[in-house]
């Protein structure tokens, strides 16, 4: 017979299969399982991991880096071999020729 216990607290983040039949574990009692795409709070509970968006294709291979303000919303800064492209609000800036700035 199979017996189901509901974990509210998370806090112990994920438990390794070796330790799930070790039940005297206070660590165990609050960990979880499995956690897939969620972020468990070291006070309890746990959130949804962000996740990415698809804004468009990269020229070549490149590195991303955020740029963040206080003030402003963040901008995303595609660097390449030769170029550094500027994304805002999910979409690339673009220069008066019409091309990515």
């Amino acid at each position: 017979m199979t017996i189901k216990v509901n974990n509210i607290a998370c806090v112990g983040g994920e438990i390794t299969p070796s330790l799930w039949s070790r039940i005297d574990l206070d660590k165990v009692k609050v960990g979880l399982s499995k956690c897939r795409n969620f972020i468990p709070f070291a006070h309890g509970g746990a959130r949804y991991r962000m996740g990415t968006k698809y804004i468009a294709e990269v020229g070549s291979e490149c590195v991303l880096h955020v740029m963040e303000y206080t003030s402003e919303p963040s901008i995303l800064l595609e660097f390449g071999i030769g170029y550094i492209r500027f994304v805002k609000d999910g979409a690339y800036i673009i220069g008066g020729d019409g091309e990515p700035y």
